[in-house]
């Protein structure tokens, strides 16, 4: 979806390059404005006038946008709100717990830029939280904001091995809590030859 982003601005660059072809007709192709950038759009909103959601991320910013939260089961598929909330087997992620490290190990790790594509690829997931607590909540508001404060290790197998969420006020429902850590918990990052990582990672919510 962030592609919508970028339709714009990639139309303008073909536009540009279709008058410098025509350059030799006597009629100039770009006469009244013909020939200006199309605008860029700033977080979706040149995609539609109803509201939508954006999302920013760290450690370098992007945006996805979609509609607001609404339930994706249909009638009688909806799975028991205590089963969703049970995330026991995955590890809570404790800062100050302590950890060996394999002095054997490689000296490779994932670059802030494979991270930032990993998580990308995660954050849709993360997004079908809200839906799926919309489901138990009908007066959850469907454009409700906030961010979600991820801190987990990465072990150089890919696998996160613990994982912790800590939301703000307006994304506090505990459905969505446990469907994110289990969502990020779940994915699985590419191998690497180095020592375990631990990261930290934020995603932001809000009406755009």
């Amino acid at each position: 979806m962030a592609s919508r982003r970028r339709l714009p601005l990639a139309i303008a660059l073909l536009s540009l390059v279709a008058c410098r072809r025509d350059d030799v007709a006597s009629v100039d192709p770009c006469a009244g404005g013909a020939c200006m950038p199309a605008p860029d759009c700033e977080l979706g909103a040149c995609s539609s006038e109803a509201p939508t959601l954006v999302s920013q991320h760290s450690p370098i910013a992007g945006t996805e946008v979609e509609s607001g939260a609404s339930c994706p089961y249909v009638d009688g598929a909806l799975p028991p709100r205590d089963e969703l909330l049970d995330d026991r087997h995955i590890p809570e992620f404790r800062q100050a717990r302590t950890r060996r490290t394999n002095m054997d190990s490689g000296r490779s790790s994932p670059q802030d830029i494979e991270l930032h594509e990993q998580l990308m690829g995660v954050q849709g997931r993360i997004f079908e939280c809200l839906d799926i607590a919309a489901c138990y909540d009908g007066g959850m508001d469907p454009f409700t904001s906030g961010e979600l404060d991820f801190q987990f290790e990465l072990e150089p197998t890919g696998r996160v091995s613990a994982v912790s969420v800590v939301p703000s006020a307006g994304l506090s429902d505990p459905v969505v809590k446990a469907c994110a850590r289990r969502s990020l918990f779940e994915h699985r990052f590419p191998s690497y030859d180095g020592a375990r990582m631990l990261v930290s990672y934020r995603i932001e919510l809000g009406e755009g």
